[in-house]
């Protein structure tokens, strides 16, 4: 009889889960704003259970300009630029606020519109007061390059320019006095009251001055720091190096899971171990490996069905049978009802 590649085993425990010293979202690299995510709580104290992970839904982020450089509050001209990839071409969705700590009286606003048009829009006493439109329409499913720019070129005119993947699609003068508002916020990616913007952002960089004034500009791989950088968020790394909040959506995921561990088992598998607690609109764990080399790519291998919400703490245990000895790498894809998902930290096993 073939044996088979690998087995589960559902073990009912009570636990009670340590308390967190430090808490970090896993990025992967960019901001996704696509649906659920993992949030990871490393305790310290306890060499035990050192990890817990719970899977929520980011809204949007925000930042204080009080907390940035006081130079955003001189600054007359300014760049925004970020990147980044849409679910839907259609849904509108907001990429970049600023406002009052609540956003409800709005200073700028860089927006999708319906029929996925953007649109920068400047309000002052909390009206709209220049509005440019750009009607190249956006593709959904591909990583698109935004850049704007915003230009003092007289004491009361201001010229509006923005690019789309290296091209200027729309500039406009218009006759406003706009500058920073040091007590505001920055939002990203949504804002209170505000569509959250569907997809993933990366690389969001807001520099003084003007970076770009012609038809077209050479795009470059990645955007780095230099002297005209007001603030840089690349989402490689945790901490940010600046002091972003992060906002979770209401009804988000209550699901928490720890203690994701891997091991030999026997003379050909490797198994892993997790627990899971309080597992709110949680369907399944689908368990992914890649082998060590450079070009390893995670494969599913494995598949255990949520054993839904309870106040007992649920032990999973996983055992796999890689094709060859070697060193592996595994990580838990979590996924709700509604076919959301995230990914866990990744753990090695060795046969």
């Amino acid at each position: 009889m073939k044996k088979p590649s690998c087995t589960a085993v559902v073990i009912s425990l009570a636990f009670l889960f340590p308390a967190s010293i430090k808490t970090q979202w896993h990025t992967n690299g960019f901001l996704d704003l696509s649906g659920a995510v993992v949030v990871e709580t490393e305790d310290f104290s306890n060499n035990l259970w050192p990890h817990t992970f719970s899977l929520q839904s980011l809204d949007y982020l925000s930042v204080a300009l009080d907390a940035l450089p006081a130079r955003f509050a001189t600054e007359t001209s300014f760049t925004f630029e970020t990147r980044f990839y849409l679910n839907e071409a259609q849904a509108p969705a907001v990429l970049l606020t600023l406002g009052d700590a609540n956003a409800e009286r709005l200073y700028f606003q860089l927006r999708k519109e319906q029929g996925a048009i953007l649109v920068a829009e400047f309000y002052e006493a909390g009206a709209a007061v220049a509005k440019l439109v750009t009607h190249k329409m956006l593709n959904a499913g591909e990583w698109l390059e935004l850049a704007m720019v915003s230009e003092r070129i007289a004491t009361d005119l201001q010229a509006v320019r923005l690019y789309l993947n290296g091209e200027r699609l729309a500039e406009k003068n218009f006759a406003i006095t706009w500058r920073w508002p040091h007590e505001a916020t920055l939002f990203l990616g949504g804002a209170p009251g505000q569509q959250t913007f569907s997809g993933k952002m990366d690389e969001v960089r807001l520099s003084a001055g003007t970076r770009y004034s012609g038809a077209h500009y050479a795009r470059a791989q990645s955007l780095m720091a230099d002297t005209h950088t007001l603030a840089l968020w690349n989402f490689e790394h945790e901490p940010m190096p600046m002091p972003l909040t992060y906002h979770w959506r209401e009804g988000a995921m209550g699901s928490r899971f720890s203690a994701f561990v891997a091991k030999a088992y026997h003379r050909d598998t490797i198994e892993l171990e997790w627990q899971a607690t309080r597992e709110q609109g949680l369907e399944a764990y689908v368990v992914e490996r890649r082998d060590a080399t450079a070009t390893g790519k995670f494969e599913r291998c494995g598949y255990m069905p949520a054993l839904g919400s309870t106040e007992q703490e649920q032990q999973y245990r996983f055992v796999d049978a890689p094709p060859a000895p070697g060193r592996y790498y595994y990580r838990l894809r979590v996924v709700d009802q509604n076919g959301n998902s995230g990914y866990s930290q990744e753990i090695a096993g060795s046969l």
